[in-house]
């Protein structure tokens, strides 16, 4: 995918959303989040390499093959059953870092969409962030510089 496109996003099915693995998971929630708004920019796919490629997880594998994987899970499952599948097969206590990489994405530039903060919201809800969590977690995303990466 390059450039600007529009995603097709699933209508609800009814299917369940069982990632093959951990990289699955972790690509297809942050693929969610960069998708959104229902479009996806070249920065925002920097972003989401810059985010999966910062994973120990995913040091010895091509990210871009997870990328595309996600991408053709967005086309197949609405986001909330994408969301619901990978938060259930990824360790709980993993959950704060995936929701840190999900608030990079969706804080990205400062402002969100309604669409964007809906996802936030749901990304709260599965990941059991709570109150002041959530806050500094979201502070951090914010302010984080990908040159530290």
């Amino acid at each position: 995918m390059t450039g600007f496109e529009q995603i097709v996003v699933a209508p609800a099915t009814g299917k369940k959303y069982l990632p093959k693995d951990i990289r699955e998971a972790y690509a297809s929630v942050l693929f969610c989040c960069v998708a959104a708004d229902k479009a996806v920019g070249e920065e925002e796919l920097v972003l989401l390499d810059h985010s999966l490629l910062s994973m120990a997880v995913f040091s010895e594998c091509d990210e871009a093959e997870y990328v595309a994987i996600a991408e053709e899970n967005a086309r197949n499952y609405p986001a909330c059953e994408i969301l619901r599948g990978s938060f259930n097969s990824i360790r709980k206590e993993l959950w704060p870092q995936l929701f840190f990489h999900c608030c990079q994405i969706l804080l990205r530039n400062g402002v969100m969409s309604d669409k964007e903060k809906h996802m936030l919201d749901r990304v709260i809800e599965l990941s059991s962030t709570e109150g002041a969590s959530v806050k500094k977690i979201m502070e951090i995303a914010l302010h984080w510089d990908l040159k530290d990466v």
